[in-house]
């Protein structure tokens, strides 16, 4: 098999079974880069398609070629990786000339790590796709099937999955987004940081969420010092960077960014960095959609997974609802409800792996132990659902002097009780809260695809590319709530 070394250096590759790096004559990477441009060449390459380095790869010994050849006239040619021992399968499949093929659609297998769920073994991602559609569609038990995840729901709208299943399967869309799961009482805290004077960094999605009258955006453009990071370690580097002034870190996320933080705190903040944290445990919202709303099975969200293991969901598994552990491709997610489809005819509950190239039934011990290190359990509110009880993390005692909640503890409990007052006597435009919670979809929100676009969110539901309302927007483009009349217009 072959492998690039580097992306910038096309011409030279490197035969990873033997470690021999051969050169391509630089005059024809030259001519060809001249007349076809970089990225062109890179395609070629891809594809097998640039003939001067096929005849090269031809011209070499027996020996340096024989793998490539092998692999080429077997049905199944490629290997297992060494990662997908649970049971998942994934060929290269190799081009003629034994460059590696790098899609992710080509050459799948797909196997479950459960010994009762059935093995369907298919190359083509597609016909895997069809296969898992007319096993769901062939006579389903009626159900409804709720994910956790907001990357579950962008792929079910990208790729029209709910148009695919049978009418009896309703999929709805739970508290997966991190981002429009925060309440207004933290996001109005960062708000009051950011005007107070202090350097307020975060997520690039937490930006543009409305809080009770301003979102951080809004309070940026004003004149406060609020900037975008991809993760904590941005927020340190920047704090070291500047260490005359005083940075708040708004740490949002489930499980899945969890760690990230912890392993921060317990490597040292700079004295100039303290955390706001607004961090969500999935499995609680869980139990209380069950008491709230009829749901029949859940998928369960993969990246959670990958950390937590697949204990936390054991409970629901005793309550009697089945759960599938999905990754976030489509035939991911076709499969996950398969399985759960299975289980309700058969009438078993248990928590099935659907996603075992990633999720081990342990999970992330080191990232579990860092977290239970630096934070503690505690209640927690979310939008559309309250205050769930043990739902949420705040920083250990120990760590006090890095919660910002503690440091401009004052600060906070002069402006936020006003806030309050104000949310309770607002009148709400949108219906987040419902939409969260699976009772009702974006479409029968009055503001959607009218006041409420991406451009212009009124909730968080249309901000993030995770909510809902954002998804629906974006893959629903033939729908009349996209058109806005006269009489609207001048309303």
């Amino acid at each position: 098999m072959w492998s690039f070394l580097r992306v910038t250096d096309f011409y030279r590759i490197k035969e990873t079974h033997k470690n021999h790096v051969y050169r391509y004559p630089r005059t024809n990477f030259k001519d060809h880069v001249n007349k076809h441009g970089r990225s062109r060449f890179r395609r070629c390459l891809q594809r097998s398609q640039f003939r001067p380095y096929r005849r090269f790869i031809r011209s070499q010994s027996r020996r340096s070629r024989s793998r490539s050849c092998r692999l080429r006239h077997f049905r199944d040619h490629g290997r297992r990786s060494q990662a997908d021992d649970a049971g998942f399968w994934r060929y290269s499949g190799s081009c003629r000339t034994g460059w590696s093929c790098r899609s992710d659609v080509k050459g799948v297998i797909f196997l479950s790590d459960q010994e009762s769920a059935p093995k369907i073994q298919i190359r083509d991602a597609a016909a895997l796709q069809k296969k898992l559609l007319e096993k769901i569609n062939d006579d389903p038990k009626p159900a409804r099937i709720m994910h956790i995840c907001g990357t579950h729901e962008r792929t079910i709208s990208k790729y029209g999955i709910r148009s695919l299943l049978s009418k009896d399967i309703e999929v709805l869309s739970g508290p997966g987004c991190p981002v429009c799961v925060t309440s207004d009482d933290d996001i109005d805290a960062a708000i009051i940081l950011a005007k107070a004077g202090m350097t307020v960094v975060t997520f690039g999605d937490m930006l543009r969420v409305p809080g009770t009258e301003e979102s951080l955006f809004d309070a940026r453009s004003e004149g406060a010092d609020v900037r975008m990071v991809y993760s904590v370690d941005d927020a340190v580097k920047m704090a070291l960077a500047e260490p005359e002034k005083p940075f708040v870190f708004f740490a949002i996320g489930f499980e899945t960014t969890i760690p990230t933080s912890a392993a921060a705190v317990l490597r040292g903040l700079p004295p100039n960095l303290c955390l706001y944290t607004s961090l969500k445990l999935t499995p609680p919202a869980m139990d209380l959609l069950i008491s709230d709303i009829r749901v029949d099975a859940f998928i369960a969200p993969g990246h959670v997974a990958t950390i937590t293991g697949t204990a936390p969901f054991a409970s629901f598994e005793k309550m009697g609802y089945p759960v599938a552990v999905a990754g976030f491709e489509s035939y991911d997610i076709l499969y996950a409800i398969y399985l759960l489809e299975k289980q309700l005819k058969e009438g078993r509950a248990v928590v099935e792996n659907a996603y075992p190239r990633a999720v081990r039934a342990e999970g992330n011990q080191i990232a579990l132990k860092m977290t239970d290190q630096v934070f503690d359990v505690s209640d927690a509110e979310w939008r559309g659902l309250g205050v769930i009880p043990g739902s949420g993390l705040v920083l250990k005692e120990k760590y006090s002097a890095n919660d910002a909640s503690v440091r401009y503890a004052d600060i906070l409990q002069k402006e936020l009780p006003h806030l309050r007052e104000i949310r309770r006597n607002k009148k709400k435009n949108c219906i987040c809260s419902t939409i969260l919670t699976g009772k009702a979809t974006p479409d029968k929100c009055p503001a959607f695809g009218k006041k409420c676009t991406p451009m212009t969110p009124v909730g968080p539901c249309m901000v993030s590319d995770e909510g809902m309302c954002h998804n629906w927007y974006k893959y629903n483009r033939n729908r009349d709530w996209r058109t806005e009349t006269k009489s609207e217009k001048q309303k």
